[in-house]
């Protein structure tokens, strides 16, 4: 997984699409684009054990 997923969108306050998705990482989660690396950790512990499900692919890809 791509670090810029989480520090440029998910947990990028300043980012019109993700500022939501940011603030509420870091109110219900504590996590925020500083201390990224331990929710990603945790992301990728999860994957061996999750099933991706494709979406509609758009103009940014494949989405799961």
């Amino acid at each position: 997984m791509d670090s810029r997923k989480l520090t440029e969108y998910a947990l990028n306050i300043d980012n019109p699409k993700g500022f939501d998705k940011a603030i509420m990482f870091q109110r219900h989660l504590g996590f925020t684009k500083h201390n990224y690396p331990l929710l990603l950790e945790q992301i990728l512990a999860q994957v061996p054990e999750s099933e991706a499900i494709a979406t509609v692919a758009d103009q940014h890809g494949q989405p799961y």
